[in-house]
């Protein structure tokens, strides 16, 4: 009777154990699970710092070419009549002398 009782004891600890075993097998496929995505999220992350410098260095070429654009804007601006048909006509010319050279 009393032998009875220890195999039902020990294979009740045997499933608790396999139980046991099973549950950390499912674990540790979380945990590696969980690595791979934390592997994803800081390649993620790179690409997202990346991608911030170069729109930013961007940005500032955008801003250096706008502030030269209005720079010359105010200087087209402020030219008289007469100035600004002087300048299209040494520009026409310009263009004469590059065409007719060979």
């Amino acid at each position: 009777m009393q032998l009875e009782i220890q195999r039902k004891e020990l294979s009740s600890q045997q499933q608790d154990l396999q139980h046991k075993g099973d549950l950390l097998k499912v674990l540790e496929e979380k945990n590696e699970f969980i690595r791979e995505l934390e592997s994803q999220v800081e390649c993620i992350k790179a690409e997202q710092e990346r991608l911030k410098k170069n729109n930013e260095e961007e940005i500032d070429q955008l801003n250096d070419v706008i502030e030269k654009l209005q720079q010359e804007l105010s200087k087209i601006e402020h030219k008289t009549p007469e100035e600004y048909l002087q300048d299209t006509e040494d520009l026409s010319t310009q263009a004469r002398e590059e065409v007719t050279l060979p």
